[in-house]
This record gives C-alpha cells, structure tokens and sequence, in this order.
C-alpha cells in the first residue's frame, strides 16, 4: 500500500528535498529510456542511493511517485520493479493518446485561426510556440541522422507536449498529465533499437505535417491527423514488441 497520502503537500516539502527527489526520478527515467533498465528489472534502492550519493528517503519517494506514474510497479516487502506493459495496456495507451491529441490539435489550429491578424499571420504568443515546434523538428532530424535515438525521442516528447499545451484547455492538460513522464512513448524499460535514415524522414515528414495543418487553423484536419499519427506510431511499436519478445494476443 503507498504511503504518498500521508506525506506533506508537494508546497511544503523543502526545496532541497525536492530536487534530491526530481533528481533520483531523473536518473531512474534517463537508465529507462536508454534501456539500461529493462521491462521486470529490478530497481535496488540501497544502490540507487549509494549511486546518487544521498540517503534512502528521497530514493524511496521518488521511486513511489514513478510508481504512481504507472512507470515502476511497487511490490509489498520485495521492492521496486520496472513495470511489464502487456499488449492491451499498449493499446489503451495509445488509443487514448489519439483521442486527446487529435482534440488537443484540433484546438490547437482553431486557436491559431483565431489568432490570425489582418496581415494573416498568427499572432507572437502562437506563432513562438509554433516556431519552437519547427525547431524541435530540425533538432530531432540532426540527432536521428547522427544516430541519436535518445535525443530524438526528447525531441519529439517536448513537440507532442507543446501540442497539448498550444491547446491552451486546462482539462486537456490534466489529462495528458495522467501519462507523463514517459509511458505515452510505449517504451519504459524496452531496450531502444537502432535508427536507419528511413526512420528518421518518416518521422520528420510526419511531424512537419501535423505542425502544417496545426498552423494553417484547418481544426478538422489537424484532429485527423494528429490521430492518425499517435495509431500508426502505436500500432508499430505494438508491433515491434510483439515482434521481438513478447507474446501476441490470440
């Protein structure tokens, strides 16, 4: 059973004691992304601690609220354990994420329509967003090409975010909440596969299209393909799952 609910409001825990936390939960993700932590392993805390320098209480905090984030699985007298998604848990995960985005991004173009000036172009607030977008498409494309699957995989978790956040609808933003950090990119504790260049345009042509439709206020359009984008990208890594280890459905 957690303990989270009798633990002081996140206001008054001390700073200090919060980046201790942020930066055990940090660690713990950046070994999850780069597949150093695998899907059932084992989280040790002594040696997280011994690791990081710093005592068992924030490593036990911050392993809890990756617990809660549904990325560790929390087992009573046995420890912290990467959490194992089997298919149908892959699957509502991303036929959720296609239902929000295709909103968040049909919001997000009507926005930038009613955003739009005499001159036609989008107002400075909008238009910053949209341009850091087009940046993230550049810096992912750079990374992909040198072969840098972590940093593209940053990339395009901070474009889908700044999606969810051109939305600007509050409820929208909690909801995409519930699958921070990581779990919305199907990956946690799967062992990252090598790039080819074929990869990297597909995901640059896919990206520079939704951020298009998104830009040009066409609400209808940007929502069916924002969806469309987070199914196919779900069905093939579903696939690529399936495909190297786990055990399909039958």
């Amino acid at each position: 059973m957690s303990t989270l609910s009798t633990e002081p409001s996140w206001e008054e825990v001390p700073v200090r004691d919060r980046a201790l936390r942020h930066s055990v939960a940090e660690h713990v993700l950046a070994a999850l992304r780069s597949g150093r932590l695998t899907a059932g392993e084992r989280v040790h805390e002594t040696s997280l601690a011994r690791a990081l320098g710093v005592s068992l209480s924030p490593v036990r905090e911050a392993l809890f609220r990756l617990a809660d984030q549904g990325l560790l699985e929390h087992r009573p007298r046995r420890g912290f354990y990467v959490t194992e998604l089997g298919e149908k848990e892959v699957r509502e995960t991303y036929t959720f994420r296609a239902l929000l985005e295709g909103f968040a991004a049909r919001l997000a173009a009507a926005r930038c329509a009613a955003a739009r000036g005499a001159n036609g172009r989008v107002h400075e607030a909008a238009q910053a967003m949209l341009d850091a977008m087009a940046a993230l498409i550049v810096e992912g494309e750079r990374a992909g090409l040198a072969g840098d699957r972590l940093t593209l995989n940053d990339c395009n978790a901070k474009f889908h975010d700044s999606l969810v956040r051109l939305a600007d609808h509050h409820l929208v933003s909690r909801a995409w909440a519930l699958l921070a950090p990581t779990s919305w990119l199907l990956v946690p504790g799967s062992r990252p596969a090598p790039l080819t260049r074929h990869d990297v345009t597909d995901w640059v042509e896919r990206h520079r299209r939704l951020l298009s439709l998104v830009r040009s206020g066409d609400a209808w359009a940007a929502e069916n393909e924002a969806a469309a984008h987070v199914r196919v990208a779900g069905e093939t890594n579903l696939a690529n799952r399936l495909s190297s280890g786990g055990t399909p459905s039958l």
